[in-house]
């Protein structure tokens, strides 16, 4: 970093937020710009450390896949649209960590979507509910029923039978086998 106004306003945050020193020599060996970029960012959003965290090894590895520049990604128009929205800091902050988590893993996100619309196909009854792992990071979902009579469990378990095609197909989607 070759700005020392910069290098002593991040440097700033990251005391006041009690960031590692491993994070923060990561952020100040970004270029200035890209460096600055950041520092804007969690300053407008509020971001916490953990937070940061993230952004940053999000950004960093979205930035080496696509050959772009930190600064270019946090430009870009997906990005901004999300920092510049009318909503609380916290809520930026998440919306913009989950678009950054969308670009950082493309294929999971199409897989979410995918499963998400097989949820939807089936129109589950209000009394089931269908739990997904977080981040899809185990091929097991689970299957919740709240019922307070016999008639409603008998009810929600034919449901459950009659849609069991569809809940297999979300099985091998998530990478589950026989």
């Amino acid at each position: 970093m070759n700005n020392p106004s910069t290098a002593d306003a991040i440097r700033a945050w990251a005391a006041r937020r009690h960031l590692g020193a491993n994070h923060l020599e990561r952020w100040l060996a970004l270029e200035d710009i890209s460096a600055a970029a950041l520092l804007a960012v969690a300053e407008k959003l509020h971001l916490r450390t953990g937070q940061l965290t993230i952004t940053l090894e999000l950004l960093q590895e979205i930035a080496l896949r696509e050959h772009r520049t930190v600064a270019e990604i946090i430009a870009s128009s997906d990005i901004r649209r999300v920092i510049d929205r009318q909503d609380s800091a916290p809520a930026r902050a998440s919306a913009m960590l989950a678009k950054l988590r969308t670009m950082r893993y493309p294929q999971l996100t199409a897989t979410l979507n995918r499963i998400n619309s097989e949820i939807a196909e089936m129109k589950l009854p209000s009394d089931l509910h269908l739990l997904l792992p977080k981040d899809l990071n185990s091929d097991e979902f689970k299957i919740e029923l709240t019922v307070r009579s016999e008639s409603q469990l008998d009810a929600a378990l034919r449901a459950l039978e009659a849609r069991k095609p569809q809940l297999a197909r979300i099985i091998g989607l998530l990478g589950g086998g026989a």
